[in-house]
């Protein structure tokens, strides 16, 4: 699992996020019981691992819900636990593995939401920070397509109204399917209206 940006973050505090297929906890593909330690593989990925029971959590809740997802036949696909930066808890669903792509449209805003209201309240970010300046920083390259658009805040894209318009193509759209620059799709929007 890589987390390179504060958007790659998105999918991480969803502590439910992937899907419970038995009583064993798998990593990196490795399956073991829980008492099990983790494998060198998953040491050796980008987001620490830990069993439960090393960071003071009963593996017992944990796999009743898996065991509860399972038999009740719940349409959750993947399921993540995270504690104290740790991954303590991995489920897939049939044929699922962390190496899947999710659409999770939607729901990334809202964890993208509160991503950033932790950081307005740490005194990081602003509501009211306009946006062409960080993105000009981090990705000078854009700095000509952030002209028309140096009026829109951070509160502006939280809520969906910064007046770029893009229209999507249920199933088959190039920003969710194509792109290996999504904010190059982005910028590539037309203004339509002001913030």
């Amino acid at each position: 699992m890589r987390i390179r940006r504060l958007t790659d973050l998105a999918a991480l505090p969803l502590a439910l996020l992937m899907t419970c297929t038995g009583a064993t906890f798998t990593y990196g593909g490795e399956t073991k019981p829980p008492q099990a330690e983790p494998s060198a593989a998953a040491a050796a990925s980008d987001l620490p691992q830990a069993w439960p029971g090393a960071v003071g959590v009963d593996t017992a809740p944990l796999i009743r819900m898996s065991e509860w997802i399972r038999n009740e036949k719940l349409d959750v696909r993947s399921l993540l636990v995270v504690k104290d930066g740790q991954l303590i808890f991995e489920r897939y669903g049939d044929g699922l593995s962390r190496d899947h792509n999710y659409e999770l449209y939607s729901v990334t805003k809202t964890v993208t939401s509160l991503l950033t209201g932790i950081l307005v309240g740490e005194g990081k970010l602003s509501a009211g920070e306009k946006v062409a300046p960080r993105i000009a920083a981090a990705r000078p390259e854009f700095k000509e397509a952030l002209a028309d658009n140096q009026n829109i805040e951070l509160r502006h894209l939280l809520s969906m109204s910064s007046g770029l318009y893009y229209k999507t193509t249920e199933g088959t759209d190039p920003l969710y399917y194509l792109a290996p620059d999504r904010l190059k799709v982005a910028l590539g929007t037309e203004a339509r209206i002001p913030p």
